[in-house]
């Protein structure tokens, strides 16, 4: 089982979307990393996955390929 972990107050998050998408965006990290895996929200690593999914969203969408809720792994 993989799991996803975010707790508040950090920093970074200052409403609870913004604590259930860091949850959710470990939860995705803790799945690629392979079975029996738990990953913390950490912002750091976070923040450079925002800034690759930016540039991806930029990407895709001067591409018009941009797909509601899609997940792309990194």
């Amino acid at each position: 089982m993989s799991c996803g972990v975010a707790a508040w107050p950090h920093p970074q998050i200052k409403h609870r979307e913004q604590l259930v998408k860091a949850a959710d965006d470990a939860l995705y990290m803790a799945k690629e990393q392979g079975r029996n895996c738990a990953v913390r929200f950490d912002g750091a690593e976070f923040n450079a996955q925002d800034e690759s999914d930016d540039e991806h969203a930029a990407t895709t969408a001067g591409a018009g390929r941009v797909v509601p809720g899609e997940h792309r792994a990194s």
